[in-house]
């Protein structure tokens, strides 16, 4: 029953990594698209926004490799 666990964790930091490398490609399609108007809240809720995901993404991934790594010894 532990392997399950191990490989439920492994599938969960891949798909981590499969929403990272989308966002990176989704914000370098973003930088070619033509830009909206937007007022200064507009922007600050946009750019907090885009921060959040790719930190907390990453944050989540490297806890699921440090938990597969604890569980694997």
């Amino acid at each position: 029953m532990p392997y399950v666990v191990l490989l439920m964790e492994a599938l969960t930091a891949v798909v981590f990594l499969i929403m990272i490398v989308a966002m990176a490609d989704l914000h370098r399609w973003s930088l070619r698209a033509a830009k909206g108007r937007l007022d200064d809240v507009g922007r600050a809720i946009q750019t907090s926004a885009k921060w959040a995901f790719q930190v907390g993404m990453a944050i989540l991934c490297v806890l699921t490799v440090i938990e597969i790594v604890e569980l694997a010894l």
